[in-house]
């Protein structure tokens, strides 16, 4: 059997290199864990927690003027093999804000905990013992946010209205003093841009207070930073207003009816990215039955969603004329009743066989010539529930083979219904 040369092997590299390695590996491990298992470790740059939850400060309405990130150094005892992996996120400092009551500068103490329950190491103390911090009062309040768009141009016969800014309010976060200082937040862009379509640009916070002064952002906290505002375009166009007629009766053409608008057009700014336009306004619609001599009827002007009203004026009226502009009215009766449309499911007999006080209004060589021979009343059951039994029924009222005449207000007549 060959002998082992233990001269020849300690006097090896290839040998020594390793077995040394493991050989400290062995001392290192006996020392730290048998003979002398504790050590100091300095763990570096532990953020300090300036919360005031739950303290008599934040009841009180303070905070901390400047509460910009702190970072201190903190020593630590423990088992060598433990201390030496960890790191900040293992600790949390924080301040000792319990005597803060009122606003003024206090020297807090740091203290600082483990953020786990772990036995095999101990806080010894923070590097730095305290922290001179100044306390004040503190609040936040929301304001609607203005727009401001200086130098911007556009095109003749194009205007700019109606600027959006998103968000539309801001929540700010501050010293008292300031917070109440603020009377205006105003978001800008004063570039110089000329504007052929609508456009989204980005804006700068100002705030001022009542005299028109500059508050500074500094130590204030926005609920936003950011903002973007539109700036809509608009063509002018100058549009007609019109008025619709419902329930014209048979024989009168509406387009020959005499009446005057307060105003016949108007002028108003469309969306140059709207996908149609239209040529006229309707300032509303007329019941023909309610139209009387002498009738005016009043109209908020109401323009299509997107559209800007860029006349002084909001409402327009309709106005028919006098009797003694020509026009002139008349009572008739009628027993001439037509049934229309009667249901199949019931007999239908009038109990109304003459209809009186019918008040007629037109041209006054028109109303002149009626007799009660051309009036015709009908009851058209098409749109009307029919019950067993007597009920009253709306009725419509024409005229024969006459213009320029008709009924004013509405008008009913009594029926009998019998199931068959």
């Amino acid at each position: 059997m060959r002998k082992l040369d233990f001269d020849k092997l300690f006097n090896s590299k290839n040998f020594l290199i390793p077995f040394s390695i493991v050989v400290a590996i062995i001392i290192w491990f006996l020392v730290s864990t048998v003979i002398d298992p504790n050590t100091t470790y300095v763990v570096h740059n532990v953020p300090v927690d300036m919360a005031l939850d739950s303290t008599v400060a934040k009841t009180n309405g303070l905070d901390i003027v400047n509460s910009d990130t702190v970072l201190v150094d903190i020593q630590v005892t423990g088992k060598s093999y433990k201390v030496g992996r960890l790191t900040a996120d293992d600790f949390h400092a924080y301040v000792d804000a319990s005597k803060v009551t009122q606003p003024g500068v206090y020297d807090l103490e740091v203290l600082v905990s483990k953020v786990a329950n772990d036995d095999d190491y101990e806080v010894d103390f923070s590097k730095t013992k305290t922290l001179s911090l100044e306390f004040d009062y503190f609040s936040e309040k929301t304001f609607t946010i203005e727009i401001s768009t200086p130098n911007k141009t556009v095109s003749d016969g194009y205007i700019i209205d109606q600027k959006i800014v998103s968000p539309d309010e801001i929540t700010i976060y501050g010293r008292s003093a300031t917070i109440d200082a603020i009377s205006r937040c105003v978001v800008e862009n004063s570039d110089s841009l000329d504007i052929a379509q609508t456009t989204v640009v980005e804006g700068t916070l100002l705030l001022y207070d009542a005299d028109a002064n500059l508050i500074s952002l500094d130590s204030l906290k926005l609920s936003q930073d950011e903002f973007k505002i539109t700036i809509p375009l608009y063509k002018k166009s100058n549009l007609p207003l019109t008025v619709e007629f419902i329930n014209v009766p048979d024989g009168v053409d509406a387009k020959e009816l005499e009446y005057t608008l307060s105003e016949t057009e108007i002028q108003v700014g469309i969306p140059v990215d709207a996908t149609s336009e239209v040529e006229s306004i309707s300032a509303g619609q007329i019941d023909f039955r309610n139209i009387d001599i002498g009738s005016s009827f009043t109209f908020d002007v109401s323009l299509l969603a997107g559209y800007l009203n860029l006349d002084n004026f909001t409402q327009v009226t309709v106005s028919f004329p006098a009797e003694k502009d020509g026009m002139a009215s008349t009572s008739l009766s009628s027993s001439n009743i037509v049934l229309k449309n009667a249901p199949t499911n019931y007999d239908i007999s009038l109990v109304t066989t003459r209809l009186s006080d019918i008040k007629f209004v037109g041209k006054a060589d028109v109303i002149a010539a009626l007799t009660s021979e051309d009036v015709v009343v009908t009851v058209d059951f098409e749109n009307q529930v029919i019950t067993e039994g007597s009920q009253r029924v709306s009725a419509s009222i024409s005229l024969l083979d006459k213009e320029m005449a008709w009924a004013v207000g509405e008008y009913s007549v009594t029926v009998t219904a019998s199931s068959k």
